[in-house]
């Protein structure tokens, strides 16, 4: 499981975030972006494995770790669950602090 420790570099609005607001494109390098409407940088990426390149994918969080393989439409799915749970993960520790 990846952890939910990266930390926004802005507050987040209290939108309602779903995979509508989010969008992969394919990076120069071969790899996928995913992308948040309203963000600049990418909050995941997905990426050949070391191993299996042609075949089995992994996805990276912008602090390097890395996912178990999967294979492409897996990784990319996987991606957009992880990424909903770090705006989610956000969205609760910025209203934890602004109170009810």
């Amino acid at each position: 499981m990846i952890a939910l420790v990266i930390e926004p570099k802005r507050a987040i609005s209290k939108h309602i975030y779903s995979t509508a607001d989010l969008t992969s494109q394919k990076t120069k390098d071969g790899h996928w972006a995913l992308r948040c409407v309203g963000m600049l940088k990418p909050l995941l990426h997905v990426v050949p494995d070391a191993k299996y390149p042609s075949v089995m994918w992994r996805i990276m969080t912008p602090d390097g770790e890395l996912s178990d393989m999967a294979n492409l439409m897996r990784a990319k799915d996987a991606a957009l669950s992880v990424a909903l749970s770090i705006i989610r993960h956000w969205q609760a520790d910025v209203t934890a602090t602004e109170g009810p």
